[in-house]
């Protein structure tokens, strides 16, 4: 279990979001993705994320390795084009959900139970970008705790996971399998902020 709690440290200053997680930028732990939805070992090369937060605003960026060759998926359909998740409980419980692609889009979605309302919100606040290089793409979220209802205190605790759909190999990569789909946040991870 205690595998599945990570903690985001607290730095001053806010990352750029330009899809491109810079030498110093964010804090050197990192979160490795490496269990498919049912918890197995995922056969190919694990993606890795890392993040932090500055009191009011989490960044997280996840880099995903594919094959020299293989080609990028670079739609905007969940589950078909290469993309990469972000869930984190609302105080409701329910789970709010901000997907990004390869293509540099984001979206937000209903499925994890939040309003649509508040899922629009959020969409409009949370800003993303991605970036593509030979062997890997990266996408990087900035996500405002107050579009999610959060009010930011020491050492909170909140319902987490990230998880990345890889078109080449088929492949869902998640950090902590949640037994179906990543927002199933009961069955996912914990993120402690510093």
């Amino acid at each position: 279990e205690k595998d599945f709690t990570f903690t985001a440290a607290k730095c001053d200053k806010a990352a750029v979001i330009n899809g491109a997680a810079d030498k110093g930028e964010y804090p050197a732990s990192v979160m490795t993705l490496k269990q498919t939805p049912d918890r197995e070992t995922i056969s190919g090369e694990p993606a890795r994320a890392q993040m932090f937060h500055d009191g009011k605003t989490l960044f997280v960026s996840i880099t995903v390795p594919f094959k020299a060759g293989s080609d990028l998926a670079k739609g905007e359909m969940w589950g078909q084009d290469d993309g990469a998740e972000v869930c984190l409980a609302a105080a409701s419980g329910a789970a709010f959900i901000v997907h990004g692609y390869a293509s540099g889009k984001h979206e937000c979605t209903t499925d994890g139970g939040v309003a649509s309302e508040a899922v629009e919100k959020l969409d409009k606040a949370v800003k993303f970008a991605a970036k593509v290089d030979k062997q890997s793409w990266t996408g990087e979220w900035a996500i405002p705790f107050e579009a999610v209802g959060l009010k930011y205190a020491p050492a909170m605790s909140i319902a987490f996971n990230v998880g990345v759909w890889r078109s080449a190999g088929g492949e869902w990569i998640i950090w902590r399998g949640a037994q179906g789909a990543t927002y199933q946040l009961e069955n996912g991870g914990k993120l402690t902020l510093e």
